[in-house]
């Protein structure tokens, strides 16, 4: 479903950040509402997913719209308006409206303000590198492996796996200190080192 929510954003026009919005009230009510007495079939999935993409660019993209009407077209009729807003109010009650997570992406905009207020940089950090991240971050919405772990450590191994190939070394030492000191990440534990190897195969992949 995320590869269908990336191709849906795309094709309104919106923000794809949004998909990471989704799928955190996705998970989030999943890991309420499933267990072993309460499994969901597939279609049921398909619906929370496509009403949390729309609760999401609501949420993300006021003065854009992606109508419940364009979900059922979409589902080619499989689901009805009806379905859609119940499931809606069902999320929204799981979760006590809280729907406006800080993704990957944000917090990695912050850590490279950050980054590039540092004295002695010794390059820019173009658009080409912040696509960069983003494809991992992206690519991290779509990994299962990534659920548990706290968008904030995800952003910042995204940022240094980048880093790696743009930037000094030092600058990189330089920004892990404050990260550890400042931002208190735990960057030597092996959470984090497992969010590090996870996404560095992925970036081995990317285009």
């Amino acid at each position: 479903m995320s590869k269908w929510s990336y191709q849906a954003v795309s094709a309104f026009g919106l923000d794809r950040d949004t998909v990471a919005v989704a799928f955190s009230c996705l998970d989030r009510y999943m890991a309420v509402e499933v267990d072993e007495s309460h499994p969901f079939a597939r279609e049921d999935f398909q619906l929370i997913s496509m009403t949390a993409l729309y609760m999401s660019v609501k949420i993300m993209e006021p003065g854009k719209k992606l109508s419940i009407h364009a979900l059922v077209d979409m589902s080619r009729g499989f689901y009805s308006a009806s379905d859609v807003k119940e499931m809606e109010s069902d999320i929204l009650n799981v979760l006590n409206w809280r729907v406006n997570p800080p993704t990957p992406l944000a917090f990695a905009s912050h850590y490279l303000d950050i980054l590039q207020a540092q004295p002695c940089q010794a390059s820019s950090y173009g658009p080409i590198q912040w696509g960069r991240i983003r494809n991992l971050t992206e690519q991290a919405v779509s990994d299962s492996f990534f659920v548990s772990h706290k968008a904030s450590s995800i952003a910042l191994a995204a940022l240094l796996i980048v880093c790696k190939t743009t930037i000094r070394p030092s600058l990189v030492q330089q920004f892990l200190a404050i990260a550890q000191h400042d931002l208190g990440m735990d960057t030597n534990s092996h959470k984090f080192e497992a969010i590090l190897q996870r996404l560095e195969r992925l970036y081995d992949y990317s285009p």
